[in-house]
């Protein structure tokens, strides 16, 4: 966990900048993650401690650097996909009944990840940076 939600998004972010200094207006770096407190899925769903401290040094890692790379047109955001589809059937049952929605398919959860870069690239303004997005949304 440590690997994959800390020191990999740190390094790519670290050794790709200088290629997202190239010369469009606007870049941008998507990590995709959890809020740390998943957790609010239930009983059935727990992660361990250092799953959960992990996914927050993600989050944090967007909040804080994302300031630092708008300064150089680079908008750097989190976005949660959701629930996967991927569950045995009682698992699935308990989280509808939860109201937890799972993304229609890989698809989705793919588009869901494009999402800040579309927006960025089509909408007016300053593009989103240094936000947790879920369901295409800013959250907390």
């Amino acid at each position: 966990m440590q690997l994959v939600y800390t020191t990999m998004p740190r390094m790519l972010c670290i050794q790709l900048k200088p290629l997202l200094r190239w010369p469009f207006e606007r870049r941008f770096i998507v990590n995709v993650g959890v809020l740390e407190r998943a957790a609010r899925a239930g009983a059935a769903h727990r992660p361990d401690p250092h799953t959960n401290r992990t996914k927050a040094a993600l989050n944090r890692r967007t909040r804080t650097s994302g300031a630092d790379y708008a300064r150089e047109g680079i908008s750097m955001t989190r976005m949660d996909t959701g629930f996967t589809h991927e569950n045995p059937r009682a698992v699935a049952e308990r989280m509808a009944a939860a109201e937890c929605t799972p993304p229609l398919d890989v698809d989705d959860g793919a588009a869901r990840v494009y999402d800040p870069v579309v927006r960025g690239l089509n909408e007016p303004g300053v593009p989103t940076f240094g936000a947790f997005l879920k369901d295409e949304e800013p959250c907390s």
